[in-house]
């Protein structure tokens, strides 16, 4: 079962708040780590004219990778592969999942090379792009 998880606008600086929403989902994933492990869909979605460019995707202000890095999953016989570039065309969507089928996990990592926790939800989502950057609150 999927659960949608209300974000709260906590930051913004610059204009990507406005251009860019950010939508989460979660569910049970047993595969992926022990109980309590959960599985997570993070949606971004281009809403404006331009290409937001020279992304980072950040949780909880700790760990973060270049958009670039991430993985999607490219159908049943490529599979997941990275995005493949650090910016989101107008009007483009994009869901990065982290759960037992991928690497998400292991390439959002903090700079002393740690990566954060298979279990719960992450307290905050974070994306800056150029000089603009943006942070949501999940709650949890």
């Amino acid at each position: 079962m999927k659960d949608t998880v209300s974000l709260r606008l906590e930051e913004n600086t610059g204009q990507l708040a406005q251009d860019l929403s950010v939508k989460l989902n979660s569910w049970n994933d047993k595969f992926f780590g022990p109980e309590g492990a959960v599985g997570l869909a993070i949606t971004l979605r281009n809403e404006s004219s331009r290409a937001l460019a020279g992304c980072t995707f950040r949780l909880d202000e700790r760990f973060e990778a270049p958009l670039s890095d991430l993985e999607v999953f490219r159908g049943f016989f490529d599979g997941n592969k990275p995005w493949g570039r650090a910016s989101l065309d107008p009007g483009e969507t994009v869901t990065f999942k982290f759960h037992h089928d991928n690497n998400n996990q292991l390439i959002v990592r903090a700079s002393d090379g740690g990566f954060g926790s298979a279990i719960g939800i992450p307290g905050k989502i974070g994306v800056q792009c150029g000089q603009s950057s943006a942070t949501w609150s999940t709650g949890g």
